[in-house]
């Protein structure tokens, strides 16, 4: 399978953690970055700090995933509101 990933935070998906700052490609797939196609072959591993061509693909793993815990985040409180739980249910 090659993914074709779109928006920056929708390829964090096709990708999993293995430690801070460090991510593996769960398949091959390319996306469009700031200089062009980026092709990743599965089973690549990126850390951060480092770029592949010219981009830091862990920092931006990093960041896409904490945009969307934030937001599963804010999901999951706006339906705590809408069912009545409060705060202190999660003290």
């Amino acid at each position: 399978m090659v993914a074709h990933y779109g928006p920056m935070d929708d390829f964090v998906k096709y990708f999993v953690r293995v430690a801070p700052g460090t991510w593996t490609s769960l398949c091959d797939g390319e996306f469009t970055g700031p200089n062009g196609r980026i092709q990743i072959t599965g089973g690549s591993t990126f850390r951060r700090g480092t770029k592949f061509m010219g981009v830091d693909l862990a920092a931006v793993l990093d960041a896409a995933s904490d945009r969307k815990a934030n937001s599963w985040m804010q999901v999951g409180a706006a339906r705590d509101l809408d069912e009545g739980i409060s705060d202190a249910a999660y003290d």
